[in-house]
């Protein structure tokens, strides 16, 4: 049997699960980001605020 082509459907669908887990892991590190800047800020807020002190 000859080889044939899949539908365009399938690719569609193939195309949309790639993007997808692009899009997820985007995500993830955007989150990941995020959350290592907020640990950063409340870090140096806190050294301000022991300056502030002593």
């Amino acid at each position: 049997m000859p080889w044939r082509r899949p539908p365009a459907s399938s690719k569609g669908m193939r195309l949309a699960r790639i993007c997808n887990e692009i899009l997820s892991s985007a995500e993830l590190k955007i989150t990941r980001l995020q959350t290592a800047y907020g640990e950063q800020m409340r870090l140096l807020t806190e050294e301000k605020g022991e300056d502030a002190k002593g």
